[in-house]
């Protein structure tokens, strides 16, 4: 028997940029009148999505980026009114949710728990620092078990999941506010190379060559990042489809953490937060009350004990 191989193309520029467009079209008629030109302005698709279809896929998702953090902040802010209004919280509860702008970023102030779910009942959300360990990790199991669902109702980039530094739209756009500026200032913040292509309304889709060249070798280039913590467990999600990395290039990661004090707490939640609320804000809520004073043992219990029940 002869074994056919079919090999997989990548999409044209043309058609990259025509699915693009037509995402964000769709995405920015969803917002007030008011806010649309100016967001439209300011946006920045980048980072997987277009090593995706360069590849010939459909990118699963968006990442959406702002040039100012000023608009990203009124994004965010249109949100968590949407949310509050639908949900009809109390006064007291709504000032609890903000969108803060800084110079190069927005964080979305959402309690002590850090995340918020389009179907969260807010009346019952949970205070993680009030709560025995055991309850948080049911709240996460539940979390894991029943995200959004909305059979048979069109999910017209309604916010699926909130968290202090990104928005989770239904239709696979994720507005993120970790880091605002124009594209090389964001790229600054990614660690490897392949996610560094980009575009704009203005700018349309721009290539670069060493992206390029690492999407072709499907091959991991680290680059360097503030959070090398983050790279190395997305590391593990592109050797799952498929990607190859040198030991050079692991090297680098493990030098950039072994600089980091991760016996700190604000540190260790810094590096954690952007990788799986689910699983690591489970792990930080339990070791918030050790702040200045994690412990190695306890540290790998804990992780042990909710990976072993998550997976």
């Amino acid at each position: 028997m002869v074994e056919i191989q079919i090999h997989k193309h990548g999409f044209k520029r043309k058609t990259i940029v025509q699915t693009i467009e037509a995402k964000m079209e769709a995405w920015v008629k969803t917002l007030p009148e008011s806010m649309r030109d100016a967001v439209k302005d300011d946006y920045i698709v980048t980072g997987g999505a277009i090593a995706s279809m360069l590849l010939g896929d459909l990118p699963n998702d968006y990442d959406i980026y702002f040039k100012s953090s000023e608009i990203a902040r009124q994004v965010s802010q249109h949100y968590l009114d949407t949310l509050s209004q639908r949900d009809q919280m109390d006064n007291d509860r709504v000032s609890r949710i903000e969108a803060v702008a800084e110079s190069d970023r927005v964080t979305i102030m959402i309690k002590s728990a850090g995340v918020l779910e389009e179907n969260t009942n807010i009346n019952n959300y949970q205070y993680f620092e009030n709560q025995d360990p055991k309850e948080v990790a049911e709240y996460f199991k539940q979390w894991q078990l029943n995200k959004p669902k909305r059979d048979g109702e069109a999910e017209t980039f309604k916010p699926a999941f909130i968290s202090s530094n990104a928005i989770t739209l239904h239709d696979g756009i994720q507005l993120i506010m970790r880091f605002c500026g124009f594209p090389d200032q964001i790229h600054h913040n990614f660690d490897y190379v392949h996610c560094t292509n980009w575009y704009t309304h203005k700018d349309g889709l721009c290539l670069n060559q060493e992206a390029l060249e690492a999407i072709l070798a499907r091959e991991l280039k680290y680059v360097g990042s503030r959070y090398p913590v983050c790279s190395i467990f997305r590391m593990r999600k592109f050797i799952q489809r498929g990607w190859t990395i040198t030991a050079g290039e692991m090297f680098k990661m493990s030098y950039d953490v072994s600089k980091l004090d991760l016996d700190d707490y604000n540190t260790l939640r810094d590096q954690l937060v952007g990788v799986d609320a689910a699983y690591f804000g489970e792990i930080l809520s339990i070791l918030r009350k050790h702040e200045g004073n994690l412990d190695r043992t306890y540290l790998f219990e804990i992780i042990n004990r909710v990976f072993d029940e998550s997976e």
